[in-house]
This record gives C-alpha cells, structure tokens and sequence, in this order.
C-alpha cells in the first residue's frame, strides 16, 4: 500500500513536471473585453457568487482554461462566473449591500501548488471545508468587520453579507480575495474586479462631463500548451517549500484578454482607468500617446491639480495602484494605432512579450461598448462616463497631510521591511518591523494608529524587491524624502524602493491620515474622528506583492 501512494505521487509529480508553457501566444489579435457594470449609484443589494469557470484569453491559446470568477447572481445574461468579475459602480454616501458567496470546492484548482505551512486559521482546514475565500474591496472606508479580513473567510456553501457606505471621495478601486495563506493563488486564479465611486454633485460642479470611460485593468498569467493555468515555479529550487517569493507570467493580459486591441473614439474626454491587477508584477508603461493624455487621479481620489504627462514611461505602478489617465483624442487620425509596452523587468522577471495593449483611434461616431449607461446584466461594458474638467488647475482640493502631522501632534513611527530566508538561503517571509518590532496579523502584533492624527511612517528596506506596501481603509501621501511628499495626490498602496542590504538608508517618508477620507477634503463638514462606525477591531497593512501576504495589523 504504501509502495502504490509512492507511486502515485511521482506520477503526480511527473504530470506537473511535464507541463510545458504556451509560448505562441499573438499579440493583437483579440479585441478587449470590458466586464459587465452593476449600477448600484442609487443603492441596493446584490448576491455575488465566486465559482469556477471556463475562460478564454485570446492571442492564439484556443484551449479555454480552468480558472475561478465572480458572477452576479440571477443574471441570465451571464451564466458563468467572469475574469475579471462585474465592474460595481456607486456613488457617493450611498450606501450598498454585497453578499458574497463561496460556490468552489476543494481540491482548490492550483491544490499543487499550495503550501499547507502558510495555511493559518481560518484556512488550516483546507479541504474539508473546501476552498476558503474572503472579497476584500481594496481601498474603501469599511468597518473591520466588512473589509474582508483574512480572519473572515468563509468556506464552500457559505456566504457573508457586507455593507457599504461609500462614505468618501470619487475614486477608483478594486476587489480581490484575501484569505490567509491562499491569497496569491485565489487572485492569481481570477477572483478580482472593480469597484468604482462617482460623486455627481461634486464632478458636477467642477466641469466633468460625461463622455467615454473605460476600466483597463493589467495582469499577466502563464498557461500550459494543454490550456492549464500555471503558476510560478519556486525559483529557489527547493523541495521544503511550494511558496515562491513572487509569481510572474510569460505574457500580459488586459481585462483578461492578452494583449488586446483596445478601441476608443475621436473624441475629447476618454478615461483609462488603469488598475495593476496582477499578482506580483508591476509595470512600467511606454505609453507612445503620452502628450494626449494627463493623469488626473490615483488610488483614493482626484488629484488637486491634473499632471500632464510628458514622456511616454512616466507611469510606474504596482499590484492594486490605480492610475485614472484623462486622454483629448480628438485631434488624432481616425486609425492611428500605439502599442503600449511594458518596460518594468527587474533581473529574473523578464516575459517572451513586453506587449501589453494596441491602443487604436475610431470614429467618434462608432458603435462602441461602453457609450451606453451601465444596467445590470446589460452589455454595457464600462461604466459609460469621463471626465472633462473645465478648469485644468483645479480638479480637487485634498488637504496636506504633513500640516495635519504637525497639527494634530501625531506620532512618528520607524518601519522596516526584512525578509526571512529558509536553510537554502530562498526567502519564505516577508518581515514587517515597527520600532523593531515584528508586526503580524496572526500573533495579534497590533499598532495603534490613534484615530483622528496623521502619523509620519519613515522606511527602510534592505531587501532586493520594491514593495507596493497597502494600508486598509486608511489614506496616505508619500515622497522619498521629506521635501518631496507629494500632497497633491491621496493614496492607499505606495511604492517602498529597495536600498539592497541596506538597513539605515530612508527610502520612503509618509503622512498616514488615521481619520475619515471625507475629512481630507478642503471644505468637508466631516470631523477627524467622525467615521461613521467603530474603528476598534484591526484592520491589516500589508506588502501587496500577493505572495508576500503576511498581514500585520493596526
């Protein structure tokens, strides 16, 4: 009996070892797909569903391909579950209701690539409870217990009701999974859309007009040449471990279709919403229509002031950073074609394709998806609007968040970022010290971010990786020095450049705002400590490179 489990693992592992990537992939050759738009601007509630499916990415791999998605619940329209999943769009103190279901069973699709050692309660029960899930909507303003914490997960067959109040500035978000220990795969394998807030009152008064908006959300992926999903080998070539420091593929995909053609109209205001919806790879554009375009909004608001880009690379982002780009094509010629690349390859990252998507001119005039307004279960495909602001120096008015330091005497806290390696030197953990104090979620290592003060987070980072770090429910302004924090701009995930070995060198100074979003606005009737909610339980900040997903809490 145990000669024949023998057995049967080598050819386990002979079957695994056997799978050959897809390489003849064609750039270009498919249209993008925009996903489904669920308007929920006026409230309501919505079932959402997280199953497996079927799913095409286009480029030449004919096979379709296991993976999991999000689908909405009673919608004849759509049948299965979607890569990426529905685009929600809200507005503004309005609130929502989402109940996300659990409908993917055990063996969890990438079940040979699981590492049981990462599996901590509430996951430790993998398979027996099935395959355990939690949605996290990355970057609102939630009480704890509707942020989808990785403490929240729900197993096959159950559900969990959250509420959202959307209490905060127009901006452009995220959901994904973020179940402990199964974070990296359950993304890696799907489970990831938009979610989108509008404030008509505000856009409105500022002169931005409804026109052509469309949600560009970038991934990469790696399939076999027999159509099955892959995920990155352990480069360290251990056998202690399947837990790989990152996951790259060896192509990019837009809206889950590899490098698409993305048509948009002649026209004066179109919106690219840029969302990094992959695992672990960030991106470096070249963006060859760069002079047509101004980034006019990241992460958790509009900018104060739009920046008109002036050179095609100028855009660098990572896993869950949005960039919302303002684009005037009007006075380009109808066919015009630009293929956007992706310049970003740190050593022992580099693709067979740097190509991410062909940007190609229509007629104004064309029948395009997303010129009609979002209905659920419709075709519409984006959430149908963009912004024209009538006063190009004016867009928004965030306050300063180093004032607000040193006015609300918040406190200054030293963070590290160190990784733990195994006896074959390969890096297991990422380590999140404050004051030299390790921080985890799972050991109840809590910060005190004391509600109603700006605090100053100084960082060092001696490791090799740049790591996108993701407070919850919180916002931030950032700068590599002091004299260079960038007030005019609210976000949520920053950039923490590497100083390799380094362990003194400040390489990122931030303002982090432990007060309600809605009070970052100039003019807000909102107080510093007036959440609508109790902000007692934790809530995680986190390297967002999903393979680094140790939580630490505050």
């Amino acid at each position: 009996m145990f000669e024949a489990m023998l057995l049967l693992l080598c050819l386990l592992s002979c079957v695994n070892s056997q799978e050959v990537e897809f390489k003849d992939w064609k750039p270009y050759e498919s249209k993008v797909v925009i996903p489904q738009v669920i308007d929920l601007r006026s409230g309501g509630s919505i079932d959402m569903m997280m199953g497996a499916m079927t799913h095409t990415w286009g480029a030449g791999m004919e096979l379709p391909v296991d993976m999991y998605g999000y689908k909405l619940v009673d919608d004849d329209s759509a049948t299965v579950p979607t890569y990426p999943g529905p685009t929600i769009l809200v507005s503004k103190n309005v609130p929502v209701e989402v109940t996300w279901i659990n409908n993917i069973s055990a063996p969890h699709l990438l079940d040979r690539y699981i590492a049981r050692q990462l599996l901590m309660p509430p996951s430790a029960c993998y398979p027996l409870c099935g395959v355990p899930l939690i949605t996290h909507v990355h970057g609102l303003e939630v009480p704890a217990k509707y942020d989808g914490v990785p403490n929240q997960a729900i197993y096959t067959s159950q559900s969990k009701k959250d509420v959202y109040t959307n209490r905060q500035m127009s901006s452009t978000h995220a959901y994904h999974d973020h179940a402990m220990g199964l974070t990296r795969l359950n993304h890696w394998a799907g489970l990831v859309g938009g979610y989108i807030i509008e404030d008509s009152e505000v856009e409105s008064a500022r002169g931005i007009v409804v026109s052509f908006d469309i949600p560009l959300l970038l991934s990469d992926t790696l399939v076999s040449t027999e159509g099955v999903l892959m995920y990155t080998k352990n480069p360290c070539e251990t056998t202690s471990t399947h837990w790989a420091p990152e996951s790259y593929g060896n192509v990019n995909a837009v809206n889950g279709v590899v490098m698409p053609i993305v048509e948009v109209p002649r026209a004066e205001a179109v919106e690219l919403r840029l969302i990094n919806g992959a695992n672990s790879r960030g991106y470096g554009l070249d963006i060859p229509f760069f002079r047509s375009c101004s980034i006019i909004g990241k992460d958790m608001a509009l900018l104060n002031t739009p920046v008109p880009l002036t050179s095609p690379d100028e855009i660098v982002f990572f896993p869950l950073e949005r960039v919302d780009l303002f684009c005037n094509f009007s006075e380009i010629e109808e066919g015009s074609v630009y293929n956007v690349t992706n310049t970003l390859y740190p050593e022992g990252t580099e693709q067979l394709f740097t190509e991410v998507f062909q940007l190609k001119i229509v007629a104004s005039s064309a029948t395009l998806l997303g010129m009609k307004d979002p209905v659920v279960g419709s075709e519409a495909s984006t959430v149908g609007r963009s912004r024209k602001p009538r006063d190009a120096d004016s867009l928004n008015h965030i306050k300063d968040l180093a004032a607000l330091h040193e006015s609300t005497g918040g406190r200054v806290r030293n963070i590290a970022l160190e990784e733990v390696t195994n006896e074959e030197d390969c890096p297991v953990k990422l380590l999140i010290k404050v004051e030299n104090q390790t921080s985890t979620f799972e050991n109840h290592n809590y910060v005190s971010c004391h509600k109603g003060k700006v605090e100053k987070w100084v960082f060092t980072n001696p490791t090799a990786d740049v790591h996108p770090f993701h407070w919850h429910a919180i916002s931030v302004q950032c700068g590599p020095t002091e004299a260079e924090i960038n007030s005019n701009e609210l976000k949520d995930t920053v950039q923490i450049p590497s100083a390799e070995e380094d362990y003194e060198t400040v390489v990122q100074v931030c303002y982090v705002a432990c007060v309600p979003n809605a009070f970052l606005e100039e003019g807000s009737t909102v107080g510093p400590t007036e959440f609508d909610f109790s902000t007692e339980d934790p809530y995680v900040f986190h390297c967002h490179i999903m393979p680094h997903g140790n939580k630490s809490s505050f």
